[in-house]
């Protein structure tokens, strides 16, 4: 028996973001290369030790999208 589960993340946050990234299977180097930021302020601003504004938050969640398209192909 084979069971589909979904899963709802909120990814307007920087912690949804984070589990949106790793529910995916990609890396802050993929999403660092998509978007310019740097490895490091991705990883503390997902886990809060930095601000995000939402032009941020906008720019990672369409990389993720995009990136996530890309591992589908």
């Amino acid at each position: 028996m084979t069971s589909k589960i979904t899963v709802r993340i909120d990814a307007s946050t920087p912690q949804g973001l984070r589990k949106l990234r790793q529910a995916l299977g990609i890396t802050l180097d993929e999403v660092a290369q998509k978007t310019g930021y740097k490895v490091t302020w991705l990883s503390r601003a997902e886990r809060g030790f930095r601000p995000m504004t939402d032009d941020d938050i906008a720019t990672i969640r369409a990389a993720l999208d995009e990136l996530a398209q890309e591992k589908a192909a």
